[in-house]
């Protein structure tokens, strides 16, 4: 009878990565392109970042029965022009794992809001305003060229809810990334170094401010951790730069 229940669970297991093979032979998120404006002026912004950051899930995590670890793998930086216009492309990976989520953060220095998007694979067409899951979300399609602004004085989102400054899951997901591509890739992390930097100037350098945007003291205590940690990943790069 054991014998009979282990090879029943090897057959399951071979179905479902042999599901997974056949249904996620290819990962995609589309690409999308528009201009970043100040939402008081109405002006081009220029030299703003907009950056994405994509998770991606193995099959063997996919079959996680305690649930599946994402995995940094892609990092895309676009840089607007003098017309506030930018261009991010799309993302595609050859594989039987699947990407679930790619995360879009949109500042500049000087704007005390940062603001973040949230593209899913089930709703590739469109960025979702990920402050809040549980309030109506501000979803804009794909399907061509897009408006985003960025403003300092924003405190609510389209539908009334609080704004979460896009900040905090900036550093967050700069920080871990960080860490990724300095252990694993280290080709990457080279040519990646000056945006780790210039992330960490920015946080650093209007970290009083940004933490007056944060509605709980809990909130503010996870940022001082986070720019803690990431400081002192930075020391030796900082050092270097001239930095504090």
């Amino acid at each position: 009878m054991k014998h009979y229940r282990y090879r029943t669970m090897q057959l399951v297991i071979i179905l479902m990565l042999a599901s997974s093979v056949s249904c996620t032979g290819a990962s995609y998120l589309p690409g999308f392109e528009g201009v970043l404006l100040d939402k008081e002026s109405g002006r081009p912004i220029e030299n703003a970042y907009v950056v994405c950051f994509t998770d991606y899930y193995s099959i063997l995590e996919r079959i996680n029965v305690g649930g599946g670890n994402a995995h940094p793998d892609a990092l895309q930086i676009a840089i607007t022009d003098n017309k506030g216009f930018f261009k991010i492309d799309a993302y595609m990976k050859y594989t039987g794992g699947w990407t679930e989520e790619r995360r879009v953060y949109v500042f500049k220095e000087g704007y005390i809001y940062a603001v973040q998007y949230v593209q899913i694979a089930e709703r590739k067409d469109v960025l979702r305003k990920s402050n809040d899951i549980l309030s109506p979300s501000e979803e804009i399609p794909l399907n061509a060229p897009i408006r985003i602004y960025l403003s300092s004085k924003e405190s609510n989102n389209i539908d009334g809810s609080p704004l979460i400054n896009g900040y905090l899951g900036l550093l967050y997901s700069t920080y871990r990334y960080h860490d990724y591509f300095k252990y694993s890739n280290k080709t990457a992390y080279k040519r990646l170094k000056p945006f780790f930097l210039e992330v960490y100037k920015i946080v650093d350098k209007y970290s009083d401010e940004i933490q007056k945007t944060f509605p709980e003291p809990y909130i503010v205590q996870n940022w001082n951790n986070d720019l803690a940690r990431y400081r002192e990943d930075l020391r030796d790069d900082l050092h270097r730069d001239g930095g504090r």
